[in-house]
């Protein structure tokens, strides 16, 4: 029983009365309860915290100590690997972190992720920390699961003075991660003033990343100051990645002008080329800013940059082919200059031949306005329901494109455009390079007409990255992936295996994983076959989400006759009305309406009642924790109105489709907790009906 206090409601049980004195640093009501014969090493949930693991905020340093003189454990591990002086270093309890020392903690002890105490005070800033923790012996040089050191969190967060602390003890500034990066090649984009501190304090300005990448490369696309910075320290101005690419090929892809202009000054070769016989004048054209919101602006600028400097602007790429929409947009938006060459047709996508910029431009001058009954035409073919095709497949000039750039490279007996290896291996094509270069084409000459973007298949014309055809929605389906792998993890290191209702939650996570794992697939390439495994997937998640929460709600897992009875009625149920589901996109009609129809009203059921069962065990209990999936039915709902807006992608990236699968990622994490808050009250109700 709870001893009487004011400080400890009666209903409260032991261990509770203790947590909350340990947790509000109140020392004399824990050695009031300790002298009562409170049991220190007990812990807050199967597997979970002890109590001395939640003294080490600041201001709590007496009541580890009463915990550490009544025999507390000061190693004692969470189940992910926690020990007190993890938590105390990452909470910034300096005097906590003296008093785990002095007991003879590890300092070099390891979570489940690989972090020491080092890893949590690097990240956290707390310079002093770290101070105690390297005299006290403790590996600066430690790596955690992803290949990090300290120094590579304090960088990355621009935590100098830590930063100076780790490279005093001797920090290795050359260490890679798992990905490659140094920790300079980690901090360079969000905190370029370690990257400078780290220069100033002997860093190699040589070291390469996982693509061969250099920081001057990096450099290029963001930073003047560290431009010079690094020239300034011996940055080889002409050092390549595995793409033959320079620095100078980086500023024109991805930097400004006042970047180009800097490594021109410095002595770049602007005549070097990339594996594939780019110049910087190519990839200037076909920097991202080209596309959609801002366009031309930067793009123009650097292009001048490099036209004043002289560069060639015949130069061909190593297939001697212009198809790409890159060479026209460089030549195009210096317009300024002389002409290159009389062309033969009005696009680029002519076959050994370069552009007349002003040609270009009288060709588009020409082209006839669009006709009122055309703009009728386009607005039923937008707002149609069904249609076979985007109204962007129908337009007489994307036809065109696509047809001349096939019978000039993809037909029987002429030379196809040579296809980078990361594409081919994506699967990408002469006919779908000729398919995307088009779109792009065509998306530029609308925006610089004045029209609007519009869809081709059914998509947005995206820039694709490393050949992934919706860099975004992949990202944000992994995202999601990791939200549910995340979860899974979770649930599996706090969840007894004896927990009834835990079988239902890992299969909940499976189902995720496999889920997002299809949907990241789908978005990298869209083909018939990685469509139907995304739909099929989606739907299997949308209908279990379904089955578990009846489970859950309705407590089927418990064995009681009816229930067990109930319990396989409603499996039975939910599978044939999911393999009626599969039968009908397979074997009648594959049908989009159908399919979100059905996803959405099984959705709208689930999201009902868990948002009742949410503010009716809120009710009962007056929990925060209860309240959760409220708020995840509230945000789902929100996201997934986004798809009723539909929009052209910002930065040529970002979608109304895209940011849905971002917004799911905050509350699957969400639900995650829930299931195991949950699933830790039912457990802690069940032992006081025991007791």
């Amino acid at each position: 029983m709870c001893l009487k206090s004011n400080d400890c409601p009666k209903h409260f049980c032991e261990h509770e009365c203790l947590y909350n004195a340990a947790l509000n640093g109140n020392t004399q009501r824990l050695v009031e309860l300790i002298l009562n014969g409170a049991d220190v090493s007990q812990t807050s949930m199967p597997g979970r915290h002890q109590l001395i693991h939640f003294t080490g905020r600041p201001g709590s340093a007496e009541a580890m100590k009463a915990l550490l003189d009544a025999g507390a454990d000061a190693s004692a591990a969470s189940y992910d690997g926690q020990t007190p002086l993890h938590m105390a270093a990452a909470d910034g309890g300096i005097e906590q972190v003296r008093m785990l020392i002095g007991a003879g903690t590890n300092v070099n002890a390891r979570t489940m992720d690989d972090e020491t105490p080092l890893h949590q005070a690097a990240r956290a800033g707390e310079e002093e920390i770290a101070k105690l923790l390297i005299a006290a012996g403790a590996d600066v040089t430690a790596r955690d699961c992803y290949g990090q050191s300290p120094l590579h969190h304090s960088a990355s967060r621009g935590h100098l003075g830590v930063v100076q602390v780790l490279l005093d003890a001797g920090a290795d500034t050359s260490a890679l991660d798992n990905k490659g990066d140094t920790a300079a090649l980690h901090s360079l984009s969000d905190a370029p003033a370690s990257v400078k501190l780290m220069i100033e304090k002997g860093a190699d300005v040589s070291v390469r990343g996982q693509g061969g990448d250099t920081l001057l490369h990096r450099a290029a696309s963001f930073s003047a100051e560290l431009i010079g910075l690094l020239l300034g320290a011996g940055a080889d101005l002409e050092a390549t990645d595995d793409e033959g690419k320079t620095p100078l090929h980086a500023a024109a892809a991805w930097g400004g002008a006042e970047h180009v202009r800097i490594l021109l000054a410095a002595g770049a070769d602007m005549g070097a080329r990339t594996n594939d016989g780019e110049t910087a004048l190519h990839l200037t054209a076909g920097s991202p800013d080209a596309l959609f919101l801002g366009f031309g602006h930067e793009s123009d600028a650097k292009a001048r940059v490099l036209l004043d400097a002289g560069i060639d602007v015949n130069a061909r790429t190593v297939s001697a082919h212009v198809i790409s929409m890159q060479t026209e947009i460089a030549i195009e938006v210096h317009a300024t200059h002389p002409p290159i060459r009389e062309p033969t047709r009005p696009l680029a996508y002519e076959h050994h031949q370069t552009i007349d910029a002003d040609a270009m431009n009288s060709s588009r001058a020409g082209r006839p306005s669009k006709s009122p009954l055309f703009l009728v035409i386009a607005a039923i073919l937008v707002f149609a329901v069904a249609v076979e095709a985007s109204y962007g497949d129908r337009l007489p000039e994307f036809r065109e494109c696509v047809q001349v750039c096939h019978d000039e490279n993809c037909a029987p007996g002429k030379d196809a455009t040579p296809i980078p290896f990361h594409r081919r291996l994506l699967l990408w094509t002469c006919a779908s390079e000729c398919d995307y270069t088009c779109q792009h084409i065509i998306t530029k000459e609308r925006l610089a007409a004045g029209e609007r973007v519009v869809q081709f298949h059914g998509k947005w014309p995206f820039p694709r990255l490393l050949g992934v055809q919706e860099p975004a929605s992949t990202l944000f389906s992994l995202g999601n992936l990791w939200a549910h792998q995340n979860g899974w993890r979770k649930l599996r290191a706090v969840i007894p295996a004896s927990y009834p209702l835990r079988p239902w939650y890992e299969w909940l996570a499976g189902v995720g994983i496999a889920s997002w794992t299809f949907s990241a697939i789908f978005h990298t390439r869209d083909f018939v076959a990685t469509e139907q495994l995304d739909y099929f997937a989606a739907g299997a998640s949308v209908l279990y989400g379904l089955y578990y929460t009846v489970v859950r709600i309705m407590r089927l897992d418990r064995p009681t006759p009816r229930r067990r009875s109930v319990l396989r009625a409603w499996t039975l149920l939910c599978v044939l009305l999911y393999a009626g589901h599969i039968a009908y996109l397979k074997g009648v009609r594959w049908d989009y309406t159908y399919n979100m129809t059905a996803n959405v009203i099984v959705g709208v059921i689930q999201n009902l009642m868990w948002l009742w069962f949410s503010l009716n065990k809120y009710r009962q209990s007056r929990r925060t924790w209860a309240i959760w999936p409220s708020i995840v039915v509230a945000v789902v709902v929100m996201v997934m109105s986004l798809e009723l807006f539909d929009f052209p992608p910002v930065w040529g990236a970002l979608d109304a489709h895209s940011l849905w699968h971002l917004g799911t990622i905050p509350p699957t994490v969400l639900m995650y907790n829930f299931l195991i808050k949950d699933a830790q009250d039912d457990m802690a109700g069940s032992e006081r009906l025991k007791s």
